[in-house]
């Protein structure tokens, strides 16, 4: 009966046992570096963490990732250990209890399921946040808020991703769909820039949306930006302050997430297997992101590039007042402009493009259509650096030059489609 009245519980509920389906059959190699980063801070504490070489390494030396991420591995890590004692203590204590499940909770694959449930319970978060903002840019219509949620629930581009591969991209997006939310439609000036904070302690890929949040911020709240401003760096610097160990204690939040959370990220190449502009212009070679085309380093090339359509976007922005599902088209855009032309850019970044589109492909049925395609292209280019599971033909096609030159041009033509789109929008629109 409760269903009954309410069909987005049935979906969200849909959605979750999809991702709890999915959730131990594989991990990807990242998330032994999660586990590593979890249980070095459990086990050795926070204090000197982004100091301490971690106690495994897998990919990187030192922790890369920032605070709220490491404090949700911590958080995955407690919640693990305390089930498996419990399982544990059961088994001892009652001899009917199924000993298979200690075996069960000793098993790699479970421990990294526990890993994967902030990005599980992001995704749903992304979804409700989506439902909220269809509430009120559509309210007549009553369908849409069932669309928006599915776009997400039931998008491959997001399940795998979280409950399958086990990355984390879906927590900041989580926080940066949030924040954009209370700045379109709430008077409350503090709250905004906490949440948007938040996302860039989840993870630093967030970092592209400053200039369009900072801008939109201003506009609304005017010299409340200065105090926006002031809490953001509150928040920053407390999130930090556990992980002190020795230093200039004011600018070590500062000069650590620069120097070890931005700075180490990827690998220093000028597109680390992306389908995005370097990767048509390297063809999968690793060329570093540091050597020069024309005279101009890489790495400042697509600074320019990036740099170009962004203050491009903005300034239409500035210029014409646009309707909240055409300011979060805007949004969507600069990030896809950051994940075709920035260097180092991993194909896990443009999740966070397509959350930003849903609003408007509900409005426009050609928009829909390429909202689906960008899914669809967005989830080969995950299964292009992670085949799980493996498909010999599947594998085969995604790893074809032709196919992969094809579905880069693709992704280019769609965004410079939505780009014209944008252009041509009028005021209100």
């Amino acid at each position: 009966m409760v269903f009954k009245k309410h069909p987005l519980l049935i979906l969200f509920s849909l959605g979750l046992i999809l991702r709890l389906c999915l959730i131990f059959l594989d991990f990807s190699f990242d998330v032994n570096s999660f586990i590593t980063w979890g249980r070095d801070a459990f086990v050795l504490g926070f204090r000197g963490f982004y100091e301490r070489p971690s106690s495994a390494v897998f990919a990187n030396v030192y922790p890369n990732y920032p605070p709220l991420a490491v404090y949700l591995f911590y958080l995955s890590h407690g919640l693990y250990t305390l089930v498996k004692t419990l399982v544990w203590q059961l088994n001892v204590s009652f001899p009917v209890f199924p000993s298979q499940l200690v075996f069960f909770f000793d098993a790699r694959s479970t421990l990294a399921a526990f890993y994967k449930l902030p990005s599980i319970f992001s995704d749903l978060g992304i979804a409700f946040t989506l439902v909220l903002f269809v509430r009120k840019l559509f309210p007549k219509k009553k369908s849409y808020s069932m669309l928006a949620a599915s776009l997400v629930l039931f998008n491959p581009a997001f399940f795998y991703n979280s409950a399958y591969w086990g990355q984390t991209e879906a927590i900041s997006i989580f926080f940066l769909l949030l924040s954009f939310y209370f700045l379109l439609f709430s008077k409350k000036a503090v709250v905004v820039p906490i949440l948007f904070t938040l996302a860039l302690l989840s993870k630093q890929s967030a970092i592209v949306f400053v200039p369009v949040f900072l801008l939109l911020y201003f506009l609304k709240f005017k010299m409340n930006v200065v105090k926006g401003v002031l809490i953001s760096l509150i928040i920053f610097w407390i999130s930090f302050f556990p992980f002190y160990k020795s230093g200039d204690i004011l600018l070590f939040p500062f000069t650590t997430y620069f120097k070890r959370v931005l700075g180490a990220s990827g690998l220093p190449f000028i597109s680390n297997h992306a389908f995005n502009f370097w990767a048509l212009i390297s063809q999968w070679k690793n060329i570093p992101d540091t050597i020069y085309l024309l005279g101009v380093r890489y790495q400042f090339w697509g600074y320019l590039l990036t740099g170009f359509f962004i203050v491009f976007i903005l300034k239409i922005l500035v210029k014409r007042k646009f309707s909240s599902s055409n300011i979060l088209l805007a949004i969507g855009l600069t990030a896809f402009a950051a994940f075709l032309f920035l260097t180092k850019i991993h194909e896990r970044h443009f999740e966070q493009v397509l959350p930003f589109l849903i609003p408007a492909a509900l409005q426009d049925k050609h928009i829909m259509k390429v909202f689906v395609a960008l899914s669809f292209v967005h989830f080969l280019n995950l299964y292009h650096n992670w085949p799980v599971p493996k498909v010999d033909v599947l594998i085969s096609f995604v790893h074809n030059p032709l196919v992969v030159n094809f579905f880069i041009v693709t992704f280019l033509g769609l965004f410079f489609y939505l780009f014209r789109y944008y252009f041509n929008r009028r005021s209100r629109a």
